[in-house]
C-alpha cells in the first residue's frame, strides 16, 4: 500500500508541477493530503505510547473535521464567475448583452451561457468589435477595465459598476472578487 501511494503522490507531484498552473493552491493540496495519509500510516505502523497514538489519531480527526469543513464551503459556495453568469442571463432576458471579460470567458464558456461573451485584452479590439452590437448593452468586467487602464486608458467617465460578486479567495483565488461594469459611452463617440 505505501508503495501505491508512493506512486501515486510523485506522479501526480509532477502533473501537478508540469501540467497545471502552480500559482493556484488548489492544485497543490491532493499532495498534502497524501503526504499526511503516509505520515499518519507509518506512525501507526510503528510501536507508539498511548500518548503518542492519541496524539495522532487527534491529528487525523482535526484533519478529517478541517477537510469535511473545507469541502462542504466548496460545494456550496458559488463562485464569483458563475454569480455573474447567472446574473447576466437575467439580464439577457430584459435587453440582450455582450460580455467582454479577460480570462473569465472560459468560465462562461464551460457554463454554455446564452449570451455572448468575448476574450478581448486590448482597448483597439474592444472598440471595433463592440460596434457590431449597437442594440446590445455592453458590460466589462474589472479585469477588463483594470487592462485598459493599464495601457494608458482612463476609463472612469465611460463605465459605471454595475454589480460585485464574490466568492470564497480559497476556493477561488483569482477570481473571487469580480465587478461587472456597463458601458455607459455613447456609441458613436468609441472611437475617440
Amino acid at each position: 500500500m505505501t508503495s501505491l501511494m508512493l506512486v501515486l503522490l510523485g506522479s501526480y507531484f509532477l502533473w501537478a508541477l508540469f501540467a497545471q498552473n502552480v500559482m493556484k493552491p488548489r492544485h497543490a493540496l491532493p499532495l498534502i493530503g497524501i503526504a499526511l495519509f503516509l505520515g499518519a500510516g507509518r506512525l501507526l505502523s510503528q510501536r507508539l505510547t498511548r500518548a503518542g497514538s492519541i496524539l495522532v489519531l487527534s491529528f487525523l480527526l482535526l484533519q478529517v473535521y478541517h477537510t469535511s469543513a473545507l469541502l462542504y464551503k466548496h460545494a456550496s459556495d458559488i463562485p464569483a464567475v458563475y454569480q455573474m453568469a447567472d446574473y447576466l442571463e437575467s439580464e439577457e432576458e430584459k435587453q440582450p448583452l455582450v460580455v467582454y471579460t479577460w480570462e473569465e470567458s472560459r468560465v462562461l464558456e464551460y457554463l454554455d451561457v446564452p449570451f455572448i461573451h468575448k476574450k478581448v485584452q486590448t482597448y483597439e479590439v474592444f472598440t471595433t468589435d463592440a460596434r457590431y452590437y449597437p442594440e446590445r448593452d455592453i458590460y466589462l468586467t474589472d479585469k477588463v477595465v483594470e487592462g485598459f487602464k493599464k495601457q494608458g486608458l482612463q476609463m472612469d467617465d465611460f463605465i459605471k459598476v454595475e454589480k460585485h460578486f464574490h466568492s470564497s479567495e480559497l476556493i477561488d483565488p483569482i477570481y473571487h472578487d469580480l465587478t461587472l461594469y456597463k458601458w455607459k459611452k455613447q456609441r458613436g463617440e468609441e472611437e475617440g
